[in-house]
């Protein structure tokens, strides 16, 4: 039983014909469950103490945005981990700042749906209707680095900057990189604390976690994953792969040509 959640609570919830109902289709894997004309703060209370007794990872759909993101309040305060996957913010086909939080919460939240790392994720069905790329894909365009792997210094500031990091001085907020001689200081989105990655010539030697505030943490691990920043990562092949379709698009070769600088850039 899930820490937080009582046996007796579970038990009261279990004898509910209406939650039981939905803990048997849980139980035996019958998915999708439509739930209508219920309590939220109720309902999310609820699911989290059935779904304490199964191993099943859950996606839970709510009509609107605002709902999404009330419901996943609400199993938070019934102890859930919780993981919110935002819709992309204003009108569409509306340009986002390239540095929008929007563009670091959606790709860390499909960075953990391909790696499965998560028990209970919340999504509003407006979000639910937007493309996104598969999760191989995603896992494609994940760097994973461990203590004792060889991995070339030089290369890794296109390779960061492919994903979406921006290269500063000295790492602040997440989504920055700082390269300076064999150590890479990143501050990868979804956590509260940066990395610094030492390299001894190609080889990674330690890997340890800082407070980018103040500069100072000497939290050892012993690998680190670093997502990308961009739903679609775009390189040269993929451009180019683009180009060879252009011809379906009733735009000028200029305007194309624009585009597709600003994919590389």
């Amino acid at each position: 039983m899930k820490p937080g959640i009582p046996q007796a609570l579970f038990e009261t919830i279990s004898r509910n014909p209406a939650l039981a109902a939905i803990h048997a289709q849980i139980e035996r894997g019958e998915f999708p469950i439509h739930l209508q004309n219920s309590e939220n703060a109720l309902l999310a209370f609820s699911l989290v103490a059935l779904l304490a007794t199964t191993r099943r990872k859950s996606i839970i759909v709510l009509p609107s945005d605002q709902e999404a993101e009330e419901f996943g309040r609400d199993l938070e305060l019934a102890h859930a981990n919780v993981l919110n996957f935002p819709s992309w913010t204003g009108a569409p086909y509306k340009s986002i700042p390239s540095r929008s939080r929007v563009f670091t919460e959606r790709t860390s939240a499909l960075a953990r749906f391909a790696e499965g790392d998560y028990r209970i994720a919340v999504i509003s069905a407006r979000t639910l209707a937007i493309p996104v790329p598969p999760p191989e894909y995603v896992r494609a365009h994940t760097l994973h680095l461990k203590v004792g792997a060889q991995f070339e210094p030089t290369q890794i500031s296109g390779a960061l900057a492919e994903l979406g990091y921006l290269r500063v001085p000295s790492v602040n907020f997440p989504g920055e990189f700082a390269m300076r001689g064999e150590v890479l200081d990143i501050f990868v989105p979804g956590g509260p604390l940066a990395t610094r990655i030492h390299f001894d010539f190609d080889t990674i030697e330690k890997i340890t976690q800082f407070d980018a505030t103040t500069q100072s943490g000497n939290v050892k691990l012993d690998r680190i994953s670093i997502r990308p920043l961009k739903e679609v990562v775009w390189n040269r092949d993929s451009v180019e792969r683009v180009k060879r379709h252009a011809a379906e698009f009733s735009m000028s070769d200029a305007r194309l040509d624009q585009l597709f600088d600003k994919l590389l850039n």
